[in-house]
């Protein structure tokens, strides 16, 4: 078993800002709610046309990605104004600054999707360290399917197994959004990574691994659950 360690970076932090929770602990309300069948079906129906009866909320792999790991949250309520100033980024927590940013000349040459502000990249900031096991690095990156939030949070790929301070998180703000980002919306979200070398291998087509492949039993749902799932621990 890996240990991954969170350490605040002084007191003050450890008592204002929550420390990194298990990434299960975010699934979004609309993903609860959704029916597992087409047509809001609630149990199991036979289609009748052959095309399959399951909604995106069975598929493990699109679960899967959005609990993989652990995930960063907001530390207090995040008010977002529009005014002649142009955008105006508010929060009640004084004792830490929150949100700093970076100038576009920072970013120059990226290519921004037009629904976000591309004149400032704002920055969320943490006051924790993430320290991995020997030979692990991070991958960070936005909360995994979660197109709902009013903000993109940006990758990044850390060897934090030899680095020290703590990490933190730029994203790019929606242009439409003005109003409450919630205290405990979830910011950013990551999992340890083992560095290895890799080599890749590109093999001819093999008939009769394809026939065995489209012979193999089958169901009527749940079939890569049922078949090729591992459960995923992180605590």
């Amino acid at each position: 078993m890996k240990k991954i360690i969170f350490q605040p970076k002084d007191m003050v932090a450890g008592l204002l800002q929550g420390f990194p929770k298990k990434a299960v602990a975010f699934i979004p309300d609309w993903y609860k709610s959704m029916s597992p069948f087409v047509g809001d079906k609630k149990k199991f129906f036979w289609p009748g046309d052959g095309t399959t009866p399951s909604a995106i909320k069975k598929c493990i792999p699109f679960l899967d990605a959005m609990t993989i790991g652990y995930t960063v949250y907001t530390a207090a309520e995040i008010l977002v104004v529009k005014d002649e100033n142009g955008i105006q980024v508010h929060y009640m927590h004084k004792e830490r600054k929150l949100i700093d940013g970076h100038p576009a000349e920072q970013y120059k040459g990226m290519n921004i999707p037009p629904e976000y502000i591309s004149e400032f990249a704002f920055k969320w900031q943490s006051y924790w360290t993430i320290k991995a096991p020997k030979g692990y690095s991070i991958f960070f990156t936005h909360p995994i399917n979660r197109m709902d939030l009013p903000f993109f949070t940006l990758s990044g790929f850390v060897d934090s197994d030899s680095y020290n301070a703590a990490v933190n998180f730029p994203f790019f703000l929606r242009r439409d959004f003005e109003g409450i980002i919630p205290i405990g919306t979830p910011i950013a979200q990551f999992f340890p990574v083992k560095r290895e070398k890799w080599v890749s291998e590109v093999k001819e087509f093999d008939e009769k691994k394809s026939l065995k492949d489209l012979h193999m039993p089958n169901t009527f749902i749940d079939f890569y659950k049922k078949n090729f799932w591992v459960r995923k621990d992180y605590s």
